[in-house]
């Protein structure tokens, strides 16, 4: 009974492994590898020295040069009538390592804008409530501006603050940070 569970599971091992045969750019502090965007399904950001921000998925590359796809799509109606999107082409477009200034990395596992906002507006509603229920029980400042409850509202706006500082992440490509790219082909056939 355990043989052919054994050799089905062996049997269909292959179907959930992916080989690397296209390349890969790695993004390097000090000769270490900080992050790696794999050719035909990594997005890859970055800021030109003209200070456009770029965003492709890693179609390939060369010794000094990175090919990202870029992909047309457009909203069309379908036999229904209904709105739908649909990609048109895509296209490979060629940019020099030399090109490259900065490197952007955006967080995705927390939505660090939207817990940020939280925290700020809580921050700001904190204290805005003291002063209404300061003016509300007809109270004089000193009763209800304490201490506590103003570094509670100011950690929160900052805590906010910072944590939409943290949403992105830029490499400055020179001396501490460089990006290489690791051309993978298959062997040439013998024979």
């Amino acid at each position: 009974m355990r043989f052919p569970i054994l050799l089905t599971f062996l049997l269909t091992l292959h179907l959930a492994t992916h080989a690397q045969i296209s390349g890969v750019i790695a993004l390097k502090r000090h000769n270490v590898t900080v992050q790696r965007y794999y050719a035909n399904r990594s997005s890859f950001t970055f800021i030109n020295q003209d200070g456009q921000r770029i965003t492709g998925v890693v179609a390939g590359g060369a010794k000094d040069t990175i090919y990202l796809r870029f992909y047309d799509v457009r909203q069309g109606v379908n036999m229904l009538g209904l709105p739908t999107w649909d990609t048109l082409t895509n296209y490979p477009v060629p940019f020099a390592i030399s090109e490259i200034k900065e490197v952007v990395r955006d967080r995705t596992s927390l939505n660090y804008a939207a817990d940020g906002s939280i925290l700020i507006a809580a921050g700001v509603g904190l204290q805005v409530l003291e002063v209404v229920n300061g003016a509300y029980m007809h109270q004089d400042a000193k009763d209800w501006l304490t201490g506590g409850s103003f570094l509670t509202s100011v950690g929160l706006a900052g805590l906010g603050a910072w944590l939409i500082t943290l949403q992105t992440k830029h490499y400055r490509i020179g001396k501490k940070y460089h990006l290489e790219y690791y051309g993978f082909s298959a062997p040439p056939a013998k024979g």
